[in-house]
């Protein structure tokens, strides 16, 4: 086994009085190597808050082999028999200076390949086994609790946050709808007084409810009383949004329509090339939507605003959209394109007919300067 303990002169600032030792590790599986017994090689690791962590251990195993290599020699000459028998080596004459070398110095060397038996040092690691007996961190199974009891308390701590968001919610709808439906407020023209008296009635429920039971509730019960509240209140906000978007709608039409019209009348020449039937068509089409914005209008304007409009600004805008597909396939329509006119092949002139007949000088016209009058007469030795 391997421990980690504490300096002596620190025993005044261990965590643990008079306890020097750190962690204390024990290695297991370490394999029989002969003759001599292995030395155990322990990695390890400090962590950033100065923890002792015992990663690993191996066991470095050595030995030698003998491995047979190749390797190529300069084989040596045999002497000549008659060398051998010589007692005495003939003398022989020098080469005079600059003679030339003989065929058998001129001859390289011969080599031959020879088997040789060498030593290769061979090493191998064995991983050993290392189990913790005693370490001033967490073991795993503590570290897998604490980060799971660290995920529950997140969780919990959202679940609160989202609850009380809910709780907020819904106390401010409460008095927000309260003040809009209430006498003087922008929505009480909107709603008929049976149905303000409900709505204010169940404010008041949920009220009692928010500041009593459901002071400390889950979420889900602020989310369901506030659905219940807003299933009262949400038609009434409808009626005023969709009053405001009427008038709008109706203007955008008109002026649409208008700008088609005076398009199609085609005042400026730039349709042409567009039948006359059609373009009569798109101002009767334009005319038609102006008339049926006109008559809406008026009825929405004889509706009460505590009843739902006769007619639904999605509907006045689908309107707009129906005549604009109609007119402007007609009002867009490209001119024809141009027929270039082919001018016909130039017929090439005779050489009469290119160059003009020579002029004869007139008779009595001025001879030039070196020239001789055309009835001159040459005299003649």
């Amino acid at each position: 086994s391997t421990q980690s303990t504490w300096d002596d002169e620190a025993s005044d600032v261990t965590p643990v009085s008079k306890d020097l030792l750190v962690g204390k590790w024990k290695v297991s599986g370490i394999p029989t190597i002969t003759p001599d017994q292995p030395s155990v090689k322990v990695r390890l690791r400090m962590g950033p808050s100065m923890l002792i962590n015992v990663e690993g251990a191996t066991v470095l195993e050595e030995w030698e082999e003998d491995e047979v290599i190749e390797k190529k020699v300069v084989k040596e000459a045999s002497p000549k028999p008659d060398e051998k028998d010589a007692a005495e080596p003939e003398k022989t004459e020098a080469p005079a200076e600059g003679a030339m070398e003989t065929d058998e110095a001129k001859k390289a060397p011969e080599e031959e390949t020879v088997k040789e038996v060498v030593k290769r040092k061979k090493s191998k690691k064995h991983e050993c086994v290392v189990t913790v007996l005693k370490s001033t961190g967490n073991s795993p199974t503590e570290l897998s609790e604490f980060q799971s009891k660290e995920v529950q308390m997140i969780e919990s701590d959202r679940n609160v946050a989202e609850s009380q968001e809910a709780k907020n919610s819904l106390e401010a709808y409460i008095y927000d709808i309260r003040g809009k439906i209430s006498e003087g407020g922008f929505l009480a023209d909107y709603v008929v007084p049976a149905d303000r008296d409900k709505l204010l009635s169940a404010a008041a429920t949920e009220e009692d409810w928010l500041y009593g039971d459901g002071d400390d509730a889950a979420k889900d019960d602020y989310v369901s009383h506030l659905a219940s509240l807003k299933k009262l209140g949400n038609p009434i906000a409808a009626r005023h949004a969709e009053r405001q978007a009427l008038p709008g709608a109706f203007t955008n039409l008109r002026a649409r329509c208008d700008e088609m019209s005076t398009k199609a009348q085609n005042k400026d020449n730039a349709l042409a090339h567009v039948p006359s039937e059609e373009l009569a068509s798109v101002i009767s089409k334009c005319a038609d939507a102006a008339a049926w914005a006109t008559e809406e209008e008026a009825k929405c304007a004889s509706t009460p605003l505590s009843n739902e409009p006769p007619v639904l600004a999605k509907t006045v805008a689908a309107k707009l959209i129906e005549v604009e597909q109609f007119a402007n396939p007609i009002l867009t329509k490209p001119k024809p394109k141009e027929e270039k006119k082919e001018e016909p092949p130039e017929v090439p002139k005779s050489p009469k007919e290119a160059s003009p007949p020579p002029t004869e000088p007139a008779a009595n016209a001025a001879p030039g300067p070196g020239e001789r009058p055309a009835d001159a007469k040459m005299d003649l030795d």
